[in-house]
């Protein structure tokens, strides 16, 4: 297997004449990752310093990155770069049953009504089939209905749940009790009513407000007792050797739980 690796950035040293690279062992045991620590402000570093520091990472068999969370890229050519996502997606019926524990929607939460405003379609599969475990009522919201047509067959067949698939519209999203976006524009937003649990899957670029909703940009999970962000842990999963496939099927039978949830952006 490969490595993961997080990476921050501090200041060079007087007198460096070349960028410096520290790795530190992190300690999860889900897999071998590391702290890699770049010497130099992120905003003077040249094409030739990233292409020696990549050269590195690969060096040390440090394939996958979990995206800083205040940087939009990094440029590396081989090396994967994740932004969390994924996680988010497939952590879907665990946010649901934190939802439930902390009494956040109406009524009765078994009988909750789910949206799903659809994204690229791995990421609205990562969110559909571990959330059709543990939900009752799911509305797939999209306007190519057709490429789920084989997916909700097969969750009515596994699971006997009838997933909706209609197009974005004001009065059905206003129904919703807990809705996942997954396209991260922010439009949907104000169609849902107040009281809505309305997650940001997909990471937008800018912060929305809405009076009355309970809005999240991103969650932190605690995995086998150790706290861990959501980029993280996808890209500790990817250096295993996990596919998507695997982990829609088995993402639930992880003992994980959500640890914190953000109602501001921090990307």
């Amino acid at each position: 297997m490969s490595c993961f690796g997080t990476i921050t950035f501090c200041e060079q040293p007087e007198n460096a004449k070349k960028i410096g690279v520290r790795l530190t062992p992190l300690n999860y045991k889900e897999g071998q990752g590391y702290q890699v620590t770049i010497e130099k402000n992120i905003k003077s570093i040249t094409a030739d310093e990233w292409n020696t520091i990549e050269e590195i990472l690969i060096s040390h068999n440090i394939l996958h990155i979990a995206k800083p969370k205040n940087l939009l890229m990094l440029p590396f050519k081989t090396i994967e770069i994740y932004n969390g996502d994924k996680v988010r997606g497939l952590l879907g019926a665990t946010l649901l049953k934190y939802i439930t524990k902390h009494k956040l929607v109406r009524g009765n939460p078994i009988y909750s009504k789910i949206g799903i405003i659809d994204g690229m379609i791995n990421l609205t599969l990562d969110t559909i089939l571990p959330l059709a475990e543990d939900a009752t009522d799911i509305t797939l919201f999209t306007k190519t209905p057709e490429a789920y047509r084989d997916i909700t067959q097969q969750v009515y067949e596994e699971a006997k749940l009838y997933i909706k698939l209609v197009p974005p519209n004001k009065k059905m999203i206003s129904e919703m009790d807990v809705i996942y976006d997954l396209f991260g524009e922010g439009d949907y937003l104000y169609f849902a009513r107040p009281g809505v649990v309305y997650t940001f899957v997909k990471t937008p670029k800018e912060q929305f407000a809405h009076e009355g909703a309970i809005v999240w940009y991103d969650f932190d999970v605690r995995w086998e007792r150790q706290e861990i962000t959501a980029e993280i842990m996808e890209a500790l999963l990817m250096s295993e050797g996990y596919t998507k496939g695997m982990l829609r099927k088995t993402i639930n039978q992880f003992d994980i739980q959500i640890n914190n949830v953000y109602n501001r952006l921090n990307c």
